[in-house]
């Protein structure tokens, strides 16, 4: 039997799935049709960079960290960076490398940005949040770490 691809909606899906704190990683495979977890997991692994359970894993640890550092200004200019890269990538039609040469910093740079504010690469980001800035996106963790936090103690 072929193996199945993630389509560019089922990413989306996905992605916010493993977002889902309430849904089992293991049962996402009924939700998205796919014939195992394991076909799922390695479709995931393709279509994002790493596997679902470490990937929800770093989402958990990113809402934790944003919990502790929202406070700072560092991270504010950081969540700012990221709004403006979204900006520049979702409504200029700029690739990465654009956006950052626009924001004055590496690619690399404004790689390691938005992987710290969103816990996904500006690419993933983009495809799977189409209307969602990263400031609402780290107000979305904020919640998930507040409600994950009093449901684990």
């Amino acid at each position: 039997m072929p193996k199945k691809r993630l389509s560019t909606r089922n990413v989306r899906k996905a992605v916010r799935l493993i977002g889902n704190f309430h849904i089992a990683v293991e049962d996402m495979y009924r939700m998205l049709k796919f014939e195992s977890h394991n076909d799922f997991s390695r479709a995931y692994q393709e279509a994002v960079g790493e596997p679902p359970k470490e990937h929800r894993n770093r989402l958990l640890r990113v809402a934790r960290l944003l919990a502790r550092q929202e406070k700072t200004e560092g991270f504010k200019r950081k969540i700012l960076l990221a709004d403006d890269a979204y900006a520049l990538i979702m409504k200029e039609n700029y690739t990465v490398q654009n956006a950052a040469q626009n924001l004055d910093m590496s690619r690399i740079k404004l790689f390691r940005i938005f992987k710290a504010v969103t816990g996904l690469s500006p690419q993933i980001y983009c495809l799977a949040n189409p209307d969602l800035l990263p400031s609402e996106s780290v107000e979305e963790l904020r919640k998930i770490s507040v409600s994950v936090n009093l449901f684990c103690g």
